[in-house]
């Protein structure tokens, strides 16, 4: 019916991963995805669609960039890299 029609198949695997990767296109968390895929831990959600996150490693890697620059005015001692200033809430 499939071929007559001019569909091509499609598992149910293939379903759940587009959820799931719709879920990490449209902003959802990686905890929210995990527990939304029933996965056993959240190595699996991010070894699965980490990749899939939005700007995600770019935003990281300007946030870097910044903190560099930050140094570079103010010398190697005297820049304040905290964990607030590469969070991931001000990507």
């Amino acid at each position: 019916m499939l071929t007559k029609s001019g569909l091509r198949k499609i598992r149910l695997q293939d379903l759940r991963h587009t959820f799931g990767s719709l879920l990490i296109q449209s902003g959802a968390s990686l905890v929210y995805v995990k527990e939304q895929m029933g996965h056993s831990s959240i190595q699996v959600t991010v070894d699965t669609y980490g990749h899939l996150i939005p700007g995600a490693n770019v935003c990281f890697v300007d946030r870097l960039d910044g903190v560099g620059a930050e140094e570079a005015k103010t010398g190697p001692h005297q820049a304040e890299i905290t964990v607030e200033s590469i969070s991931p809430e001000t990507c």
